[in-house]
């Protein structure tokens, strides 16, 4: 289906296809959101400019890490410039590491002479943190410990969460919920590496946010406004409550009849074998195969945000309106 690619480092991972000309519209406008081209210009160059930047890239060169784990340097100014504009009182961040993003918005908030960070990492690794100069750590809050345990007992209303702890669609997702829950209104959800997975779209399409992406290269970095809370709550009713004991409960739908119709209309029209498969790794979803005899033609799916989805000739699909339910009947058809 046109919506979707092949991600590059993984092969069997299918993820959101964004044209260049919508990731340059997404940017857009988020700059004249915030910015006017010369302000956000004025911010990026007082950050290149002071002591710290040029301590903190000087410290990054002689050290012998993994430079992928890295927020790259263009984000990095991005995040500089939105806390020294929006001025925070309070940001809760997942995932610390070495501590390149931690160091930039404690950086900001003493440009701002206000602020606090609160950080959560499991703190597995003893170079945690070692890119913060000790200047700075005085409005550093570090919490040892997962995500999925300690946000929950953060029970005050922030200005802005920032996501880059363990990039799976859960961890992802659930704490961009958390986030919807505890960011004050008008306030924003930033999620690095967003192309680990779909759950940053999926996120923002279920819960009628909008979203825009910071340019820069990797697996990209976006950012979700929190606004219309009344009409995200008609969207979230759409989605079935959480079962314990699953490994990804946001993909439970009670709305799947498109995806019967359709595994129908391949017996009726195509003489096709439809068999209902109850699948135990999702342990919620049930299915429906596709086959001509022994052989599995396709996988017919619910798919979170969509009318169904489901696998064909090993690719992932969603979709979502009548023309693509006929283009990929065409393609079944087709073979």
């Amino acid at each position: 289906m046109s919506i979707y690619q092949n991600c590059g480092w993984k092969k069997d991972r299918i993820l959101y296809k964004l044209s260049d000309k919508e990731k340059e519209n997404r940017y857009q406008q988020l700059l004249n959101k915030y910015f006017t081209q010369e302000s956000f210009d004025k911010y990026n160059q007082e950050l290149m400019d002071s002591k710290f930047w040029k301590e903190y890239v000087t410290l990054k060169r002689a050290q012998d890490v993994d430079k992928r784990l890295n927020i790259n340097d263009y984000e990095f100014a991005f995040i500089y410039a939105l806390i020294r504009k929006l001025k925070p009182a309070t940001v809760v961040e997942t995932g610390v590491h070495y501590g390149a993003s931690t160091s930039v918005i404690l950086y900001a908030m003493k440009q701002n002479k206000k602020g606090k960070l609160i950080s959560i990492d499991v703190c597995k690794y003893d170079n945690v943190g070692m890119y913060i100069p000790s200047n700075l750590k005085s409005r550093w809050k570090l919490i040892e410990g997962k995500s999925s345990e300690i946000l929950p007992t953060l029970n005050k209303k922030f200005d802005m969460f920032f996501h880059d702890s363990l990039h799976s669609y859960k961890n992802m997702y659930d704490e961009m919920v958390w986030a919807l829950d505890n960011v004050k209104e008008g306030g924003l959800i930033l999620a690095d590496d967003i192309g680990c997975n779909n759950s940053f779209f999926d996120f923002a399409h279920n819960y009628n946010l909008p979203w825009y992406l910071v340019k820069g290269i990797g697996y990209g970095f976006g950012v979700i406004e929190k606004v219309n809370p009344k009409k995200a709550q008609k969207i979230i009713k759409r989605i079935a409550k959480p079962i314990k004991n699953t490994w990804n409960p946001i993909l439970a739908r009670d709305n799947f009849e498109d995806g019967i119709k359709f595994a129908e209309r391949c017996r009726k029209e195509l003489s096709f074998d439809v068999v209902s498969d109850f699948t135990k790794r999702k342990g919620i979803n049930e299915e429906y195969l596709v086959k001509d005899g022994k052989t599995l033609i396709c996988r017919i799916a619910p798919r979170n945000g969509a009318r169904f989805g489901g696998y064909f000739k090993g690719k992932s699909f969603r979709v979502l309106n009548k023309k693509e339910e006929e283009e990929l009947m065409q393609e079944i058809k087709n073979g």
